[in-house]
């Protein structure tokens, strides 16, 4: 009995071997598997990794292109000024500006900044080449941060009567904004 039981349990110890052996065999491929894996998002990582002195060159860059945008927006404006403007380029094109009506300075945020914001809202009246020729030169000139918002033009006289030429009598609508002040958060 004592070597039956000897048998008995080498046959035993050969299985649970046979069957572990077989189990380590099976997890080969696999081990490669996530070797490979791990060896690929190693390598991610070492690409996507920038050396500190580039990134500090970037935010160097990042926050001079800021500067300048910044620069490019006045600290202030006189709204005094800009209806004066208004009015002088109004009489240079030889139109005629009708009733102002201005809001107070108001604070808005575009992007991560916040900005000081003057609304204007104005009439004018010409021959269409007259008002095209004021429109372009009040967005082009002296206050860089002017700019139109909304734009209404209808034929005026008699029966919307169109004359060729760009002499069509014409009546605009325009709403401007005029944006000064960056103001830090």
């Amino acid at each position: 009995m004592n070597k039956i039981a000897v048998a008995v349990v080498v046959v035993v110890l050969l299985a649970v071997y046979g069957v572990l052996a077989l189990d380590y065999i099976r997890q080969g491929p696999e081990q490669d598997r996530l070797l490979s894996e791990i060896e690929e998002i190693d390598q991610s990582m070492q690409a996507l990794e920038e050396s500190p002195s580039d990134l500090l060159e970037e935010l160097a860059m990042v926050q001079a292109s800021l500067a300048a945008e910044q620069a490019t927006i006045p600290d202030e404006i006189n709204s005094s000024d800009v209806i004066e403007a208004i009015l002088s380029l109004a009489q240079e094109a030889g139109v005629k500006a009708v009733p102002f009506v201005t809001d107070p300075w108001t604070t808005t945020t575009i992007g991560e900044g916040t900005y000081r914001i003057f609304r204007i809202s104005i009439g004018v009246e010409g021959a269409f080449v007259q008002v095209s020729d004021f429109i372009s030169r009040l967005e082009n000139g002296e206050f860089n941060t002017l700019s139109v918002e909304q734009l209404s033009i209808t034929v005026a006289g008699d029966e919307g009567e169109v004359y060729t030429g760009g002499g069509t009598p014409v009546l605009a609508e325009l709403d401007l904004v005029v944006i000064a002040q960056f103001l830090t958060n």
